[in-house]
């Protein structure tokens, strides 16, 4: 129990956050929310007044039984006018408070899911190395719609409170003894809930990594990308097998943790009709003995028929609200985390400005680098220097630590040991986001997306997007003039075929399209990480012959597995195992004959 009193206190600490967000979306619509809620609230207790009235006053005129005395009509229409009266605001709010929530619930909900989609943008890359980090955004992305619903919840609660204690009001001018009897009979429902609520979070957040892979099962044998393979080796049935073993296993999750609370439920709503029971009986007999009126004998079966579904109620609105609150934990637990929360973060960012033009150049110095959670060290010790305005190349068997290097110089992470220099300086002295537009990449994973032609390329430099002739150069440099020139709406067409009327390329048209996306960006350095992986030869000779023309100017580092276009690099870098074995120009390195002469020689012989 004392757990969860301070599970209680920790959640309630996240509504007045949760409010916040409702009230930001529209003040006004909240507070009419509030106001519309208030006259609902009252309007129950008003009309069992009401009804009291009215008996009372019906039952005067046949207690008199004087044929010769005029009825007193306003004293019997008046009560019966304000009923329906009170009967038609209490509808009329009730209906309102439903169209606004609604249309409220639906913005919150959008800007919940921006505020997931903005904190997950600005974390760095290594929280996406760590499988924890996808629990926790699986379990506030799968919550998020509870957000939007506190706040109404709590909006509810209040609104029977308020309706309650009205009621209670009522009944306790009659026996303030009632109010108690009726309290301790229906209190055990709100533990009931709580306990429910504790027990059903537990299982959803354990669940997060099986119903992880319930969603990748799910888009591989859905998506595109997947559908080929996993038809041509016949994997549906096994894939299927796991998706329906893990709905069959979170369904008897939840059958036996319903049946489990109903069977308590059950017992405590016994307890509040033997409340209730007690209630009436005592009425039944003071009315008996004419110590009240026929008015309050009805007075009295309503408001306890009132309190017993209203504490019902409230009970059940606070375990939701309970429950929601845990669940919402998750959300704020994501939102709330810290930069530096995981291994390999980083630690800090500078302020100075990238010199432009560049004059020292890079400089490996003693560079080890691991990723967050692993022992093995990616890259061990590595140094070398690049000059301004040079072209390298990075070549190395698969896993050698190219990639890990490019990724170490356009920091998305820092060494585990040694410093990356830049004109002198360490990259951590330098402001982020500067360094970064002083870089433009294509990655070897490059992204395809499935939005126009022009925004491939303009989102190399998303603030030129509207310059057409910078999007068209771009797009020379890269190769891709004349495949947009095919496209039937030119530099507006949409590709792929996520959306209608979108055009497919094929995997070389879409890299030239990367390219374009690369030389878009006014950047001093360059890198292309396999730039050519997916063109044809003569796609690729054409590419290199005009290389030295596109990289005037800048500091040009590409990773290519095909020594034809390697050689022609003013330096070559070497990795082998994480360590950087050989340094040279082509002929020096094959003068050597070593590592980068055995792999030069056994590739051009698959040529001869």
């Amino acid at each position: 129990m004392r757990e969860q009193w301070q599970t209680l206190r920790r959640v309630l600490q996240y509504y007045p956050r949760v409010f916040a967000l409702i009230w930001q979306t529209n003040p006004g619509s909240t507070l009419v929310i509030f106001g519309l809620t208030v006259v609902n609230a009252l309007a129950r207790p008003a009309q069992i007044w009401l009804v009291k009235v009215i008996i009372d006053r019906v039952n005067l005129l046949l207690a008199a039984a004087d044929p010769n005395t005029a009825v007193d009509w306003p004293q019997l229409i008046t009560p019966a006018a304000l009923f329906a009266l009170v009967l038609i605001l209490g509808d009329v709010s009730q209906s309102l408070v439903l169209a606004l929530r609604t249309t409220l619930g639906e913005q919150a909900d959008y800007h919940v899911r921006g505020l997931l989609l903005a904190k997950a943008s600005t974390l760095d890359i290594a929280f996406f190395e760590t499988p924890a980090f996808y629990d926790q955004l699986e379990n506030a992305q799968s919550d998020s719609w509870r957000m939007r619903n506190l706040p109404w919840i709590l909006v509810d609660t209040s609104g029977q409170m308020l309706s309650l204690l009205a009621t209670f009001g009522l009944l306790a001018r009659l026996n303030p003894l009632i109010i108690p009897l009726l309290l301790l009979t229906s209190l055990p429902q709100l533990v009931t809930q709580a306990q429910r609520a504790n027990a059903m979070f537990k299982v959803w957040t354990e669940r997060a990594p099986t119903q992880r892979m319930v969603y990748y099962l799910v888009n591989l044998l859905s998506q595109r990308e997947s559908v080929k393979e996993v038809r041509l080796f016949g994997l549906q049935a096994p894939f299927l097998q796991r998706y329906f073993k893990y709905s069959h296993q979170f369904i008897q999750e939840n059958k036996a943790l319903a049946f489990r609370y109903e069977r308590v439920n059950l017992l405590t709503v016994l307890l509040s009709v033997f409340g209730i029971g007690i209630v009436w009986a005592y009425g039944i007999f003071q009315a008996a003995l004419a110590r009240i009126t026929l008015g309050d004998l009805a007075l009295i079966f309503q408001a306890a028929q009132q309190i017993r579904s209203g504490l019902g109620s409230l009970f059940h609105t606070m375990g939701v609200f309970y429950e929601h609150s845990l669940f919402v934990s998750n959300l704020y637990h994501f939102l709330d985390l810290a930069p530096d929360a995981v291994d390999g973060a980083l630690q800090t960012q500078g302020v100075q400005k990238v010199s432009s033009p560049l004059v020292q150049g890079i400089e490996f110095r003693n560079v080890s680098f691991r990723y967050p959670g692993t022992e093995r060290a990616v890259l061990n010790n590595v140094s070398f220097t690049i000059q301004p305005r040079a072209t390298v190349a990075v070549v190395g068997e698969n896993g050698a630590g190219k990639t890990t290097l490019i990724k170490l110089l356009t920091r998305f992470y820092d060494p585990t040991a040694g410093e990356i220099l830049l004109d002198g300086r360490d990259l951590r002295d330098y402001d982020l986001a500067d360094l970064r537009r002083q870089i433009g990449v294509i990655f070897q994973d490059f992204v395809r997306y499935d939005l126009t032609a022009k925004e491939n390329i303009g989102f190399g430099q998303v603030e030129y997007l509207a310059e057409m002739d910078r999007i068209v150069a771009a797009a020379g440099k890269g190769g891709a003039v004349p495949v947009i020139e095919k496209l039937a709406e030119k530099y507006e067409t949409t590709l792929g075929r996520t959306f209608e009327n979108g055009a497919d390329l094929s995997g070389g048209e879409w890299q030239k399209l990367a390219l374009s996306r690369a030389f878009m960006r006014d950047a001093q350095i360059l890198i292309l990480d396999e730039p050519t992986a997916a063109l044809d030869a003569l796609a690729e000779y054409e590419v290199y012959n005009r290389f030295a023309e596109l990289t005037t100017g800048k500091t040009t580092i590409f990773i290519s597995h095909r020594f034809s276009t390697v050689r022609m690099a003013q330096q070559i870098l070497v990795l082998d195992d994480g360590q950087l074995i050989e340094e040279g120009s082509h002929v020096e390195l094959m003068a050597q004959n070593g590592q980068y002469a055995r792999m030069f020689s056994a590739q051009a012989e698959r040529y001869q």
